[in-house]
């Protein structure tokens, strides 16, 4: 059981499960205890469908991980190939028949969802970005996912923009912390080196941080979104300066800078 909570990756899932909460949250705002049900059955299967597409990426992945990351699960050998396949197959059957119990809005971005995965994994693979453009749409989408449980919104479309950039900076930090180990996949470091890549990075991070301020000047948060969202913009700063040199902890710091920004988001909301 340990083995398997570790590929599906709690934190990283958290997040998109979160981002479903907010969202709603923003579109419901008094009349959110009329959406219980749907809402909790979102964060569910966002959280599930994320934790289906960290195992099937650990079961691609396994014999680069090897050197990558033989701590995890599979080539630790804690965790059976077969089994993750497993596993991951019917996590992804089970949000998506989840997604048609709530609206076809939801189903149809939980379809585009698992189709972009699969297309990934099993097609894309050599393609340098395409797994970095991937992963930062699907990130974003939960923002989307989350709004259209109850209704559209332009405050939740600013955050999927925010996120997108954000998710699709850190994870070609993290393509710079394989980079070594990545052999069976072309991944941007790789193609244009770490210096290059670094800048990057750096600048879909920085798109992010200019951007964050916007939702306050819209008028769609209140002006103590400000400071919150600074704080979240001054560590995902901090993570570029350190890329190169270490882009492990890079990778983990703009992780945490993300809670910050989750929480700059509830706070701009509703306080």
């Amino acid at each position: 059981m340990k083995a398997l909570l570790e590929t599906f990756r709690i934190l990283t899932s958290s997040l998109g499960a979160i981002s479903v909460l907010i969202a709603a949250l923003i579109v419901a705002g008094t009349n959110m205890g009329t959406y219980w049900p749907q809402v909790l059955l979102g964060i569910l299967i966002v959280f599930f469908f994320s934790a289906a597409s960290n195992t099937l990426n650990d079961y691609v992945d396994r014999k680069s991980d090897k050197k990558n990351h033989p701590e995890r699960p599979i080539p630790s050998g804690r965790l059976k190939p077969r089994t993750a396949l497993i596993i991951a197959s019917v996590l992804f059957f089970l949000t998506i028949m989840g997604a048609w119990f709530i609206n076809i809005i939801c189903f149809a971005l939980v379809i585009i969802a698992f189709v972009a995965e699969l297309a990934y994994e099993l097609l894309f693979k050599k393609i340098p970005g395409a797994g970095n453009f991937i992963v930062g749409f699907q990130a974003a989408g939960s923002y989307i996912f989350g709004g259209y449980i109850i209704a559209g919104s332009r405050t939740v479309w600013i955050l999927t923009i925010l996120a997108f950039f954000a998710v699709t900076g850190r994870e070609i930090i993290k393509d710079m912390e394989d980079v070594k180990g990545d052999i069976y996949k072309k991944t941007i470091p790789k193609k244009i080196g770490l210096k290059k890549s670094s800048i990057l990075s750096s600048v879909f991070i920085l798109l992010a941080v200019l951007m964050s301020p916007l939702p306050y000047f819209l008028g769609l948060f209140n002006w103590y979104y400000l400071p919150a969202v600074i704080a979240a913009d001054l560590i995902f700063v901090y993570s570029l300066t350190i890329q190169i040199k270490n882009p492990k902890k890079s990778r983990k710091i703009a992780k945490g800078a993300m809670f910050v920004a989750l929480i700059a988001f509830l706070i701009g909301a509703f306080v």
